[in-house]
């Protein structure tokens, strides 16, 4: 499995045998148990439950038979759900745990560490009133600590029938330490067209405009900082050309910055990582591939952008 270009997969295979293939039909067991016991929960709650809304719509006001199709809905999906998400929780835990255990790293499904408050330091996140955080992957490889965090951020406004709830990020965060601590902060935010961008510089503070002499590049970014210098020094060719195929793998919403002595990256692309499909979903030896794959982004970040390297640029 392990190649040139994925060298961390290097016996993967034995350690799969050894480790994986174990268990895998004990978790595919789990998982058809899971979906037959959701059917069964379905073929005698749904008729429940609209049974309660019909005699709910016989003798109670119009305005309550809303409410009421509202919770049943609601409650009857949460309860037929219930073994699935269950099930997933299994499969996250025996699975994602053990690979991580392989790559040397740590795996936890309520994040220890909260990534938030040095995101927003460095602006890299929008403004919400409302988070989510799950599936933590931390640990070191070739020398680089490194942290992957599925975040989900809302704005929520209003309330009753007035009442607005909007997404404004959802995707993975990471950081990346590096051997080097720098003087200031650079930020490199995706490019959002001209008057995105004057509406983006606005509260950037004491960080002026940093401009580069690569035309792609700018189509893809805008640059900020508070050391003109650093930053043209950090952003040499070669790194910004990996930092337009990192772009290209994580989404055009992707943003970084530099600061202290680490690399953020934020990239708001509505993705999950380490999502489980147990009802309809695929087998498990098919999820253990996108387990992996999943986990395998931190590694090609970090070769892609060379930061396991002595110099990182």
């Amino acid at each position: 499995m392990a190649n040139d270009a994925a060298p961390w997969l290097t016996g993967f295979d034995e350690f799969r045998a050894r480790e994986i293939d174990p268990i895998i039909g004990e978790l595919e067991a789990a998982r058809h148990e899971a979906r037959n016991a959701a059917l069964k929960r379905a073929s005698w709650f749904i008729p429940l439950a609209l049974l309660g809304v019909g005699l709910v719509w016989l003798y109670l006001p119009g305005d309550f038979l809303i409410f009421a199709a509202f919770v049943a809905v609601g409650g009857s999906w949460a309860f037929i759900q219930h073994p699935i998400i269950r099930h997933q929780k299994v499969v996250k835990e025996k699975l994602v745990t053990r690979l991580c255990g392989f790559f040397g790293l740590d795996f936890c499904l309520v994040p220890r560490h909260d990534p938030i408050p040095e995101l927003r330091r460095v602006g890299l996140l929008p403004s919400h009133n409302r988070d989510g955080r799950e599936d933590q992957v931390s640990g070191v490889y070739e020398g680089v600590r490194l942290e992957m965090t599925d975040l989900h951020l809302r704005q929520v406004s209003g309330s009753g029938k007035n009442k607005r709830d909007v997404t404004v990020f959802r995707g993975p965060v990471f950081s990346f330490s590096f051997a080097k601590r720098f003087h200031g902060t650079t930020i490199i935010k995706a490019d959002a067209t001209v008057i995105g961008n004057w509406f983006g510089s606005i509260g950037m503070g004491d960080m002026e405009r940093v401009r580069l002499e690569d035309p792609e590049f700018e189509k893809c970014f805008e640059v900020y900082g508070t050391n003109q210098v650093e930053a043209r020094y950090l952003l040499t060719p070669g790194f910004m050309q990996q930092l337009i195929e990192l772009r290209n793998s994580l989404g055009s919403k992707m943003q970084a910055a530099f600061d202290g002595d680490s690399l953020y990256i934020a990239a708001n692309n509505g993705q999950d990582h380490f999502e489980v499909q147990g009802y309809s979903g695929k087998a498990v030896n098919v999820q253990l591939d996108r387990f992996v794959g999943d986990i395998g982004i931190l590694f090609r970040i970090i070769r892609t952008l060379n930061l396991e390297s002595k110099t990182r640029l």
